[in-house]
């Protein structure tokens, strides 16, 4: 109600490149961010938007565009090295590593929020150029985040090897900060009448997680193409039960479902998951440059 906060606040919104702020006149930017480091903003989120109770949501916009003001510049600290950044994920640091800049802000309001009302749990998002680790930092464990891979090749399952080391050690470098971690991936988008899938690569990531702090799932957009990718939907629900169930044993138990025809079903299946794997053609993120 009133005057949009576009007009009343236009310093809450991202500067581009040009110099011009999101929903300014010349600006270029398609998609709202906000500028994260303003402490206005701040504000304004613990006394306008949240009711200083229940979950406090922080998770940014889906866009790839951030801010250039000078103040979010200089939070992102020391930027890596080009020749450390996998070709593979060049995107994801689009060309800046700003996920420090995000744990910052996530900071910020989070300690603010929690003067208010200390057992207050609050929730964010590492997803496309947030997915890359911050480096040190310290968050709260009441902090939430749901990594997403969404970025370029850690975006599928299955991936080559060195792709699935590098999200891992994303993973890791997260869960140092002290956040709890949630697994919120996108693969399952995938596939759909093609029999692209993996049980072996991605039920050991999910026990991966598990293993290391992993305190939720949640699987987007379940296309329930049990034909096509049913050994892979089946890991997914039956690691979600019991994430210390072996694999192998989860792939026979779904192959018996199929009684006479088990053994061919097991050969069908291993023959497209190997498909999957060493054919990076069928899979639109998975070039390892």
């Amino acid at each position: 109600r009133g005057t949009p906060l576009i007009q009343e606040h236009p310093e809450f919104y991202a500067m581009g490149p040009d110099g011009h702020r999101f929903g300014q006149p010349g600006s270029k930017y398609k998609h709202a961010d906000m500028c994260v480091s303003n402490p206005a903003l701040h504000r304004f989120i613990l006394e306008k938007v949240w009711a200083g109770k229940g979950t406090l949501k922080l998770g940014q916009c889906n866009t790839i565009e951030y801010c250039r003001c000078a103040k979010c510049l200089a939070w992102d600290g020391p930027q890596p090295q080009p020749d450390e950044i996998p070709g593979f994920e060049r995107g994801a640091y689009g060309p800046r590593a700003i996920s420090y800049r995000y744990a910052r802000f996530w900071k910020t309001v989070h300690e603010l929020a929690a003067k208010r009302n200390p057992i207050t749990k609050t929730t964010v998002l590492m997803y496309q150029r947030t997915l890359p680790a911050p480096g040190a930092i310290q968050l709260n464990p009441q902090i939430y985040g749901e990594y997403c891979p969404w970025s370029g090749a850690a975006t599928n399952f299955p991936m080559p090897r060195a792709v699935d080391q590098w999200s891992r050690q994303q993973w890791l470098g997260w869960k140092k900060t002290g956040i709890s971690m949630i697994w919120r991936p996108n693969h399952l988008h995938n596939g759909y009448t093609m029999p692209y899938l993996s049980t072996r690569q991605v039920g050991e990531f999910f026990k991966f997680t598990f293993r290391n702090g992993l305190k939720g799932y949640m699987f987007d957009s379940l296309r329930v193409s049990w034909a096509t990718q049913g050994p892979m939907i089946y890991i997914h629900m039956a690691l979600g039960w019991d994430p210390e169930l072996d694999i192998e044993q989860l792939r026979q138990d779904f192959w018996s479902a199929f009684g006479p025809a088990a053994g061919q079903i097991e050969r069908y299946f291993d023959y497209w998951e190997e498909y999957s794997l060493t054919n990076p053609g069928g899979n639109l993120y998975s070039p390892v440059r």
